[in-house]
This record gives C-alpha cells, structure tokens and sequence, in this order.
C-alpha cells in the first residue's frame, strides 16, 4: 500500500501537529497559565537552526518545512501567551481601579 519513502510522511504530518490542541485549547479557554515559556523558547532556538540544517545540507524539504511549521505553531502559543497575559493584567487592574473608587 506504501512504499518504503511513503512512510516518512505519516510521521511527518502527525509529527506537526502536536501544538495545535494546544492552540485550539488557549483560545477557547483564553488562558494559557500552564504552557512553559522557556520551553518554547528552547523549542524555537533549537529547531530554528535544524530546520536550516536540514533543508541546504540534506536537502529534506519536508522535514525542513515540517519543523518550520512546528516552529510557527510555538511563535503563535507565545504570542497568545502574552497576550492573554495583558488581557488578564489590564482587566485585574481594571477591577482593583474599580474598588479603590
């Protein structure tokens, strides 16, 4: 059914995806308290230069392109991060305004 290089894009495509539940959860929660910052960070660090490595010296484009995807998805989770975290700021600071009144 598949040849043996076939294969490759199974784990490729689910390999990819791992964020998005993420993603999908923080926006509809609006919260995103319990995704590590630092690890994002590592995660983008790290595959930002293997990504690189991987498409001009073994010319794999796809899995090139899957570990840009994966670095986009983590970029989104940290923007959503902050901000939320200005959302929540601005609307505690907003309330504690509020009482002081």
């Amino acid at each position: 059914m598949l040849d043996k290089n076939d294969v490759k894009y199974i784990p490729i495509f689910l390999g990819t995806c791992y964020l998005l539940p993420q993603i999908y959860s923080g926006y509809k929660s609006k919260k995103l308290k319990d995704v590590s910052t630092l690890s994002l960070f590592l995660l983008i660090i790290s595959s930002l230069p293997f990504s690189y490595y991987l498409y001009v010296t073994l010319h794999e484009e796809y899995f090139s392109f899957a570990i840009g995807f994966i670095t986009l998805n983590a970029v989104i989770i940290l923007c959503m991060k902050y901000t939320y975290y200005v959302l929540n700021l601005t609307k505690k600071l907003k309330e504690l305004d509020c009482d002081s009144v």
